[in-house]
């Protein structure tokens, strides 16, 4: 399977829960969705990279239902800062 490095607690999570699956890791992104679209190894993604990124032409997307699968992430700002961030935010 490929798999990104630097992912933060999500690699962990891959090792507790996917013990025996075997991952190609990537250091470099541009080589990472190379490989996606070269090989038909399984790889994981987000609705904020097929956003940025779009979703190749060539993978079917299933999302992940599993509650250990999902986070919860929160922003935090200086209420003076909140008109200069609104943009940012809204789009939170």
């Amino acid at each position: 399977m490929l798999l990104m490095s630097n992912i933060g607690f999500w690699n962990d999570m891959h090792k507790k829960t996917m013990p025996n699956t075997k991952f190609l890791v990537q250091q470099d992104r541009t080589v990472f969705y190379d490989l996606i679209e070269l090989s038909s190894l399984p790889s994981f993604t987000s609705d904020i990279m097929m956003n940025l990124e779009g979703v190749p032409t060539n993978r079917k997307i299933i999302p992940i239902t599993d509650p250990d699968a999902h986070a919860v992430f929160y922003c935090w700002y200086l209420k003076n800062n909140e008109y200069t961030l609104k943009s940012f935010l809204y789009r939170l």
